[in-house]
């Protein structure tokens, strides 16, 4: 039996032992025994958005694998939520043999770094008609980087839809809830806001918090 270190191509040209001399002419191109990785990739949006994926396919070698990423991920087999980098998975099979792939995850954006979004939610109004914080608006700023709001639902303490809009501007100047459901002001409380919106660059982002009710 004759021991390799390294993949390569062999070819048995001469023997010997302690009777008999002689020539080969027997060849074997040698592969590495350990495990194959096949990988697609989904890059980040942005420089600064960490909603990347790796997606791995491993054949060859002796299952189960053993899988160490550096730096570390969620799932070993199907990382998510990954920023822009480098990432270097490791293989080890069942028989300790190993294999090391790099894998670069670039931004997917061309300008690279994202801007964020610049929103002001009051947490507080006064549906009362006074003609002060009547209405629950919203108040982006001059470069706020939003598009357009998906979608905004407000929910009761326990949970229940009492107001809805969908695809609108974002504008100071735009009312959006008047503290009343199914036509009757609602008593002083707190609720909670949802908001999905569409940047000029960039993903969509999820806002939300919380708002007072006061009579």
């Amino acid at each position: 039996m004759l021991t390799v270190t390294k993949t390569g191509f062999y070819e048995l040209v001469q023997f010997s032992d302690a009777q008999c001399e002689g020539t080969g002419g027997s060849a074997i191109d040698l592969q590495a025994a350990g495990a194959q990785v096949q990988y697609t990739v989904s890059p980040p949006s942005c420089l600064n958005a960490e909603d990347g994926a790796i997606d791995l396919s491993i054949s060859g070698g002796v299952p189960p694998y053993d899988l160490v990423w550096s730096p570390p991920v969620n799932d070993p087999q199907f990382p998510t939520n990954l920023a822009a980098g480098i990432y270097q998975l490791q293989i080890t099979d069942a028989t300790g043999c190993t294999t090391v792939e790099n894998i670069t995850l670039s931004p997917s954006n061309s300008a690279g770094k994202c801007k964020p979004y610049s929103l002001f939610v009051p947490n507080a109004f006064s549906p009362n008609d006074d003609g002060f914080n009547d209405e629950f608006r919203f108040f982006p700023a001059e470069n706020s980087n939003i598009a357009q709001v998906k979608s905004l639902h407000i929910f009761n303490r326990w949970g229940a839809v009492v107001f809805e809009k969908k695809e609108f501007q974002p504008d100071a100047d735009l009312p959006l809830w008047d503290g009343r459901f199914k036509g009757k002001i609602m008593d002083t409380g707190l609720f909670v806001w949802q908001a999905i919106l569409i940047l000029e660059e960039g993903p969509e982002e999820v806002a939300a918090g919380e708002l007072m009710l006061v009579r």
